[in-house]
């Protein structure tokens, strides 16, 4: 009897439901401010995460440098290694 393979990820500690907050944080905020002030991007991805309930599992350095991004217009992705704490 053969054994179906667990689907890839499955095995990982990876927080999905924690990145995919990080992500749709990361989006609507893109959509909303790309290429906006920095500071006027930085609170809106501040506001984006909490309503998303992940703001407490990123540091503030990390929430700036995602924030730069975006206020130059680039798109951002969140990592596998974005962990809640």
């Amino acid at each position: 009897m053969t054994e179906t393979p667990e689907s890839p990820g499955v095995e990982t500690a990876v927080d999905k439901q924690f990145v995919a907050g990080v992500q749709g944080a990361l989006d609507a905020t893109f959509n909303a401010r790309a290429n906006g002030p920095l500071d006027d991007v930085e609170h809106q991805l501040r506001v984006e995460l909490e309503q998303a309930g992940v703001a407490e599992g990123l540091s503030d350095d990390r929430v700036r440098a995602m924030a730069e991004h975006i206020a130059a217009g680039e798109p951002v992705v969140a990592e596998p290694d974005e962990q809640a704490p």
